[in-house]
C-alpha cells in the first residue's frame, strides 16, 4: 500500500515528553529500531494550549511534528497546514472500504487516507493527497473542550486506533489489520490519562498523559502520545502516539492516531 511503503521510508514521529512506566504484556521497554536514515530529535515542545490538534509527517527529508492551529475553520472536515486548506474528504468519490463501521478508507492513484467517522467532535487519521504534496500526514483534531470535569470519578473512554507499522511489515496485508480498538481511563482531578490499543496480532500498546488545559501528553515506557480532549465537557477524546527512536533517531518502528468516547 503506497501509503504505508511511504511511511516506512520516511519514519515519521511526535514529539513530547513526560514519564510513566510500561505494562509487562504488551510494548514498553525499549528495543533496537528497524528505521534507517539520518534522522535527528527536534526539540521537545509541551505546551500545546489552544492548538485543535497534533500531527506528524515528512517535510525536506526530516521529521517534522507539530500542531494545527485552533482557528476559525471546519475542523471536522478540513485540515489547515500551512495556510491551506485540505478536504480530509475526497468530494465524489466513495470510499475503497469501511472499518468497523468507524474508519473510511480510500486507495486511488492520488489519494491514500484513512479518516474517522465515529466522533462527533473530532477527527483522527491518516492523509496523503496532491494537494499535500503527497507528504502523508497521520493526525488528529477537532472542536476542543471549553472546560474540563473536576470531580473525582474515573471516566471511560472508547474507540478505535489506527496502527502504522514503520518496518513496512504491514504493507502485504489488508488495511483491516491496521485498525484497532481503543480504551482510556481519564482521572480529571488527578490530571492522568492511561490508555490501552489492541490491534490483531501484536501487542497491547499502553499510553499514558498528563492533562495541560484541553489537552494531554506523556510516555508510558518507550511510546509517546499526544492529544486532546474535544466537545462539551471532554466528550471525546483524540490523538498520536508513536515508538520512541534510539540514538539519533526520533521514533522506532510504528506510530498511529486514536479517537474515543466517553462511556456513560
Amino acid at each position: 500500500m503506497k501509503f504505508l511503503k511511504s511511511l516506512a521510508l520516511i519514519a515519521t514521529g511526535i514529539a513530547l515528553a513526560a514519564c510513566g512506566s510500561s505494562g509487562s504484556s504488551g510494548i514498553g521497554g525499549h528495543h533496537s529500531s528497524g528505521n534507517g536514515g539520518n534522522l535527528t530529535k527536534s526539540e521537545i515542545k509541551i505546551n500545546s494550549s489552544g492548538s485543535a490538534g497534533s500531527y506528524l509527517t515528512e517535510h525536506n527529508h526530516a521529521i517534522t511534528t507539530g500542531l494545527f492551529a485552533n482557528g476559525d475553520y471546519d475542523k471536522m472536515q478540513v485540515l489547515r497546514v500551512n495556510g491551506q486548506d485540505i478536504q480530509m474528504v475526497p468530494a465524489n468519490i466513495a470510499p475503497t472500504r469501511t472499518h468497523h463501521n468507524s474508519i473510511d478508507e480510500w486507495r486511488t492513484d492520488n489519494i491514500s487516507s484513512m479518516i474517522s467517522t465515529d466522533l462527533m467532535h473530532a477527527r483522527y487519521g491518516t492523509i496523503k493527497v496532491p494537494e499535500l504534496l503527497n507528504q502523508p500526514y497521520i493526525f488528529a483534531q477537532g472542536n476542543l473542550s471549553d472546560a474540563l470535569p473536576t470531580h473525582a470519578n474515573p471516566v471511560t473512554y472508547q474507540g478505535r486506533a489506527i496502527y502504522i507499522d514503520l518496518k513496512g511489515n504491514d504493507d502485504k496485508k489488508e488495511n483491516f489489520d491496521n485498525v484497532g480498538t481503543s480504551q482510556f481511563t481519564v482521572h480529571f482531578d488527578k490530571k492522568t490519562v492511561d490508555g490501552t490499543l489492541k490491534f490483531d496480532s501484536k501487542p497491547d500498546i499502553f499510553l499514558h498523559g498528563k492533562i495541560d488545559g484541553s489537552h494531554f501528553n506523556g510516555k508510558m515506557g518507550n511510546v509517546i502520545t499526544r492529544g486532546a480532549f474535544y466537545g462539551k465537557d471532554a466528550a471525546e477524546l483524540a490523538g498520536t502516539f508513536h515508538q520512541e527512536g534510539k540514538g539519533n533517531k526520533e521514533v522506532g518502528d510504528f506510530a498511529g492516531a486514536f479517537g474515543a468516547k466517553q462511556q456513560k
